[in-house]
């Protein structure tokens, strides 16, 4: 039987095993909703520059 008959087999998934970070660092992890949802920050991080 190959990898790829088998349901939710992800090869990629299986290359990355053993390793820590899957390509998204360690420090700044990866996260559902790193700069927040929606239209969050407008006032401070989303502000566009207006000088």
């Amino acid at each position: 039987m190959r990898q790829a008959d088998v349901s939710g087999f992800d090869t990629n998934t299986v290359k990355i095993r053993g390793h820590v970070s899957a390509g998204y660092g360690r420090i700044g992890k990866h996260r559902k909703h790193p700069g927040g949802r929606g239209m969050a920050g407008g006032q401070h991080h989303h502000r566009t520059n207006l000088d």
